[in-house]
């Protein structure tokens, strides 16, 4: 699911903190697809969701593969954060699975 294309909007709620992502009402439910243009769908979108991972993509030479734990500060929530290689997507894809549904060690 996406929460927005191009710009989100973080803000930090509730007790205990959390990081929460939204979208500008401007550009909800679009997303442009490149070489295509600009389609709404809204059926692929949600609302709001919490963040609970950064992930960054690298030049691959610049992944560890066994890679020690890192975090990123974000509006003052720590988070976890994966270094991964650009152009590897179904790798990243595997790699962020994995530690959104706990398998990683984060």
């Amino acid at each position: 699911m996406f929460i927005s294309d191009d710009q989100t909007f973080l803000q930090v709620e509730g007790e205990p903190s959390r990081l929460v992502a939204t979208c500008p009402t401007e550009i909800r439910g679009k997303i442009e697809i490149f070489g295509y243009g600009i389609i709404e769908d809204l059926s692929i979108f949600i609302d709001r969701a919490d963040v609970t991972l950064v992930a960054n993509l690298v030049d691959g030479k610049d992944v560890a593969r066994m890679a020690p734990v890192e975090k990123q500060d974000v509006c003052g929530i720590h988070l976890p954060k994966l270094l991964l290689p650009m152009g590897n997507p179904e790798l990243s894809a595997t790699a962020i699975i994995a530690a959104v549904c706990g398998h990683a060690r984060l």
